[in-house]
């Protein structure tokens, strides 16, 4: 965890939080969400909940990836980073979407706050690639 010290805490909290909670639907301990499964068939709701672990590994990956001392700067972890970002961002604007549908607007509290996490997911890939532009380019 000590690579992840200087990493935004936000960030590392949240993706870890999204892999926690999403570990056990991802391996059928429990099931998905209810806003997931009343959308779609179980196994489209359990592919959902692997999407989204699957994101959140990688993103962390990227995070926790060494990071030369010179440049502090790793392309391989930023790269690996903002894959897991765009795969979280996708994962959690369906689950947005699934559960204003399933639910209605009286899910948009809860709801927002996943929506938000996935547009700062999008958000923090675009700054990404506009570094890994500004690397390739010296």
């Amino acid at each position: 965890m000590r690579r992840l010290s200087d990493r935004h805490p936000y960030e590392v909290y949240l993706l870890g939080w999204a892999l926690a909670a999403s570990v056990p639907a991802a391996f059928g301990v429990q099931p998905p969400p209810r806003s997931v499964v009343d959308q779609m068939p179980d196994w489209a709701a359990r592919s959902w909940a692997i999407t989204l672990m699957i994101g959140c590994i990688v993103a962390l990956t990227g995070l926790s990836w060494r990071r030369p001392r010179a440049t502090r700067l790793s392309v391989t972890g930023l790269t690996l980073e903002q894959v897991g970002l765009v795969i979280v961002g996708c994962a959690t604007v369906f689950y947005s979407a699934a559960a204003l549908l399933g639910v209605g607007w009286s899910a948009l509290p809860p709801v927002g706050v996943v929506f938000a996490f996935g547009l700062a997911s999008f958000a923090q890939a675009w700054k990404i690639e506009r570094a890994l532009r500004a690397v390739r380019s010296k």
